[in-house]
């Protein structure tokens, strides 16, 4: 009866507080966490927006809370909602009966998702004293906060078990994050520090070093990954306080369930979302243990306590005492007739023997445990059977106190036994009754139902001897928690579940079956699944699923049922059967999920898988399905197929000056011009960012490819301006070109490459000539790749000079092929085959690196030198060529910067105006000198000139060697020299060839050159000779230092 008041109480406080929150405009969600209130909120805040997206109506607020702002809030009765720690959600439990975990948090180690966690102990690696448990005692200890389970609880768990005291701990609050504690134990202002598992894998990840840690008692655990030195124990709950209405905490519930990892609100809290809430007991026995709040003191105990908890039993005893004593009258007064019927006796005897008889049966088939508590002398027994029910010898009966029974009761269980026992013995309750867990011998706990009656009290009406029974109940229990943890999942699944008899007539559903199907569960009672048919699966699908169930008891698929408003939804549905002891048929049980966004989500990736997702076009993987189609339909008709690639001329400017954005719509706007003029039977599919290809299939002669160029040339009008852009189109024909699909399209793509080298905005048809070129300059590029694999490219260096007075100023590294058969090659015979390749920038990467390594050793024998080194257009202009240029002076750091010269040429400045200035910009910040070479062969413009970061002009050897006859070339020369002085560039110039070049170079103001006339190209090991004997102008005599500081006086070349 009691217990029936308790739960009407319960159920009307429920009652209250639902009609009282339904009032309120929202909910009130906590966070407890000692971290900055900042980090917590922006962790947080995206998980309540996803449930303010998902609860109509109702508005969650989120309150970062520390110790302070917690209390003050429960005290106030301000929130509905709290995610907290374990330790705290038991001390909040067990002053809050109505408060009950909703789901516990599941976390993210690294993508595997974790629902335990644990402490770690972490002490110095060259810290010797500590190597056990034992050795924390008396040492100093670091934490962050010693409430929170993982910074303290559970460590000091794990030394009481290893028989440690934890109160012997020296322990150190620290006020910061737990990288606190990882860097005071580092610098050693405590022994050890206490940590949750996860933090040395997350600071890993970070970069932190943490090899000066260790981790002191190690425990694995299956399918745990991270270091731990404690048990595990459930993750954080979300806890639903008393004041929460239970219909809108079972909607957070199930969002929180739903929770994926995925989710932007899972990412931003770090965790991998929810799952059902966890048991907490083990939480609850380790604070017990430790005496922890709340478990930190113990109640009094009475003999009422007694009374209270078994006043039943004793009740019941003292009947039976009193029926006993009753017997012994009778058998007393038979006693007295004894002489005067013996048969009476006789007769009287076998009544009291049946009794007995009776009386042991009852007690054999219950299995009961008796015990008597003398309440005047302390003496407390237990017979034989409660010995062997808690695994005992029967001589552990003897010598037993009601302290043994105390060590032997749950600490969750003996408060509260003890309370209704003392109960009984105040005279409180008729009888004692409780159930409660006993350690049994090989340590594992039962449950035993205890019922006790006083049988004897004193004139206060205070009981002097109990009476009492145990009954092992722990089957029943097991059965009870399996039947709370079914109705559980039954109720909290976000999968709808369904339940028949052998009738196929529902007798009952969950609250997903309803929220799914719109069906309330009174609805749906009694009546056949087939309301919810859509009519899309006929009748042979159903008798297939019938069957199944009848040869296999189970059946899964998916299919379409209707909800209750007449829209239709995908569901991946399990039904299972579920039979008797006798086999038959008592149940069906069907299992469904709503797949509908998923069904969604499926056609939107084949769309994408399949097709452009910028102008809807078939992409790479539909081509390829398509043009084996195409082939197929070629050869059984005997028409050709053409397929042709299309590269668009003039894309990129529009890119670069307009935006993305209007090339996009250049794009769209093409394949929908294209789509326009194609059959249906053609395909036209996008390959790339302005590549596309076309399939043309019965395709007779060239205008339809005429009529595609002039759709592409047609201008194309955007949001401010109208744009043109043209199209080079390379076409090869099946079965003339009789090849495999990737053959066909590779050699249109070739066509097209043919296409843009005639001129681009044209149409080019396959050259199977064009083939056998490409064949032989990948024989060509794999002989280069083995020869610089063996080291036969080497680099020969021809001196610069200052021709009027003869100082070496420099070398140019130029490039020589060591060919084991035709001898030593210029770089006329292989460079062509390089260009455009990523074999030509790692050679141009060895250039700059042995040309390095070769100043070097003209440094190391005092020549005070600089190096030039030629970079061609694709090398210069790749990402990673600033980088490349850093590395190989760090490799070298003995060599200046400023003594490495890059030589560019000037068509590969202009080709890229703005990424061309930003790389040089990037190199002269790295100190190297900039030269332009064969200046004058590119179309320079005086802005181009000036823009330009470059310190040096190379005035190309065609206008050298020219200038002594042709008065233009010499014009030109002394124009460039000219234009280096204004713009305060050096100027040096190629083709020195005779003294006769350099007396017209020095007249005219230049005073560098290079060239055969002065020193041809040679290998490193002789310039130091070269110089040390060039000691004076090769060039110069006194004509021409007439002028005063030109140079001194010389002699004649060489």
């Amino acid at each position: 009866m009691r217990r029936i008041l308790r739960t009407a109480l319960l159920c009307v406080g429920l009652g209250i507080g639902s009609l009282d929150l339904q009032a309120q405009p929202g909910l009130d969600f906590g966070v407890y966490s000692s971290r900055p209130k900042a980090l917590v909120e922006a962790s947080w805040q995206p998980f309540v927006d996803y449930l303010n997206t998902r609860l109509d109506g109702v508005e969650v607020r989120l309150h970062a809370l520390d110790d302070a702002g917690l209390q003050r809030a429960l005290a106030a009765g301000e929130l509905e909602l709290l995610l907290t720690n374990p330790a705290h959600f038991i001390t909040l439990r067990s002053a809050n009966p109505l408060s009950g975990a909703i789901a516990t948090v599941v976390s993210d180690a690294g993508g595997q998702a974790l629902n335990e966690f644990g402490g770690v102990i972490l002490v110095r690696s060259g810290d010797k004293r500590l190597s056990a448990l034992a050795d924390l005692q008396g040492k100093r200890v670091g934490t962050t906060h010693a409430n929170f389970l993982a910074t303290y609880p559970a460590q000091a768990f794990e030394m009481k078990a290893a028989g440690a005291d934890p109160a012997l701990l020296d322990m150190l609050t620290l006020q910061q994050s737990q990288d606190s504690v990882v860097d005071a134990v580092l610098d050693g202002r405590v022994d050890a520090g206490f940590v949750r598992t996860g933090l040395l894998e997350a600071l890993s990840a970070e970069g932190r070093d943490l090899s000066g840690l260790r981790v002191l008692h190690p425990l694995q655990h299956a399918g745990f990954p991270l270091h731990s030195s404690t048990r595990l124990y459930p993750e954080w709950p979300l806890v639903a306080l008393r004041q929460a209405d239970p219909a809108l905490m079972r909607k957070v519930a199930a969002l929180a369930l739903g929770l994926e990892a995925g989710d932007p609100a899972a990412r931003a809290a770090r965790i991998h979302g929810f799952t059902i809430p966890a048991d907490y007991a083990r939480v609850e026995e380790m604070l017990r243990e430790l005496r922890l709040p709340p478990f930190d003191a113990s109640p009094p105990f009475t003999w009422n306590d007694v009374w209270a908890r078994y006043h039943e039993t004793l009740f019941v005893l003292g009947l039976a005492t009193l029926a006993i004593v009753l017997l012994l009258a009778r058998l007393a007064q038979r006693n007295l007739a004894l002489s005067q019927a013996n048969a009476a006796a006789r007769r009287l005897a076998a009544e009291v023997e049946l009794d007995r008889h009776h009386l042991r049966n009852v007690v054999e088939a219950t299995q009961a445990g008796s015990w008597e508590w003398n309440l005047e002398t302390g003496e407390w027994r237990v017979d034989a059977r409660w010995a062997a029910m808690l695994g005992l010898p029967p001589e552990a009966c003897t010598g037993l106190g009601r302290a043994s029974w105390r060590e032997r009761v749950h600490p969750a269980d003996l408060a509260e036994a003890e309370l209704e026992l003392e109960r009984h013995i105040r005279g409180e309750t008729a009888f004692y009754e409780h159930d409660l867990r006993l350690r049994h011998r090989d340590g594992n706990w039962i449950w035993v139902h205890d019922r006790a009656l006083a049988v004897r009290r004193d004139a206060d009406g205070r009981a002097l001897l109990l009476t009492g029974a145990q009954v092992d109940i722990d089957r029943r229990k097991e059965n009870e928690e399996r039947l709370r943890l079914a109705a559980s999942v039954f109720s909290s699944s976000y999968e709808a579940i369904l339940i028949t008899d052998a009738d196929n007539r529902i007798v009952d559903v969950n609250p997903a079956f309803c929220r799914i199907t719109g069906y309330s569960r009174e609805e749906s009672l009694g009546r056949d699944p087939g309301m919810l048919a859509s009519g899309r699966q006929g009748r042979e699908f159903y008798r297939a699923m019938w069957q199944a169930l009848e040869e296999h008891d189970h059946w899964q698929g998916e299919l379409w049922n209707r909800r209750k408003d007449g829209s239709e939804f995908a569901e991946m549905l399990s039904i299972s059967r579920v039979r008797d002891e006798r086999g038959r048929v008592i149940h069906h049980l069907a299992m469904f999920s709503d797949i509908s966004r998923l069904k969604k989500h499926e056609e939107e990736l084949n769309r994408i898988a399949y097709f452009d997702p910028l102008t809807g076009a078939p992409n790479r993987r539909l081509l390829d399905d398509r043009l084996r189609q195409a082939i197929a339909h070629s050869r059984r008709t005997g028409r050709p197929l053409a397929v042709c690639v299309i590269d668009l001329d003039g894309f990129k400017p529009v890119n670069d000056q307009l935006g993305h954005e209007a090339g996009d719509q250049v794009l769209v706007g093409i394949v929908d011009r294209l789509a326009t003029i194609l059959r249906a039977s053609d395909t036209v599919a996008r390959v790339g960012g302005d590549e596309f290809v076309l399939l043309l299939e019965d395709i007779d002669g060239e205008r339809v490819l005429e009529r595609v160029l002039e759709a592409i040339r047609a201008p194309i009008a955007l949001d401010a301006e109208r744009v043109s852009v043209s199209a080079s189109i390379g076409v090869t024909l099946f079965p003339e070109d009789d090849a495999d699909p990737d053959t066909l399209l590779r050699h249109a793509d070739q066509a097209m490459y043919r296409a843009k080298q005639r001129g681009r905005n044209c149409i080019q048809f396959f050259d199977a000539s064009v083939e056998e070129q490409q064949r032989v300059r990948k024989e060509r590029l794999e002989r280069l790749e083995l020869a610089l694999r063996r080291h036969e490219f080497v680099l020969h260096f021809q001196p610069q000079v200052d021709m009027a007075d003869g100082r070496p100023l420099g070398m140019e590294a130029l490039l020589r092929w060591q060919h084991p058969e035709r001898g030593l090659l210029l770089p006329g015979d292989f460079l062509p085959d390089l260009e455009g390749t990523e074999l030509e920038t790692r050679l141009g990467q060895w250039v700059i690196d042995h040309a390095l390594g070769a100043l070097e050793r003209c440094r190391a024998a005092g020549l005070d030198i600089a190096v030039s080194v030629n970079v061609g257009p694709r090398p210069l202009m790749q990402a990673g060529f600033v980088a490349s240029v850093r590395s190989a002076l760090e490799r070298h750091p003995d060599i200046p910067p400023a003594r490495m010269e890059l030589e560019i040429l000037e068509s590969t400045a202009l080709d890229d105006m703005v990424l061309a200035m930003d790389v040089l910009n990037a190199c002269h910040r790295l100190g190297v000198r900039i030269a332009l070479d064969d200046f004058g062969t590119g179309y320079a413009s005086l802005r181009h000139f000036r823009q330009l970061p470059f310190d040096r002009l190379k005035i190309d050897r065609s206008f050298v060697l020219d200038m002594l006859e042709d008065g233009e070339a010499r014009a030109i020369v002394g124009a460039v020299v000219q234009l280096a002085r204004t713009f305060g560039r050096e100027v040096i110039a190629e083709g020195v060839e005779t003294p006769a070049h350099a007396e017209a170079l020095l007249d005219l103001g230049c005073r560098l050159g290079q060239g055969f006339g002065i020193a041809r190209p040679m290998p490193v090991e002789h310039i130091p000779g070269w110089f040390s004997w060039q000691t004076h102008a090769p060039f110069a005599d006194d004509a021409a230092c007439a002028s005063p500081g030109r140079c001194p006086p010389i002699r004649s070349a060489r």
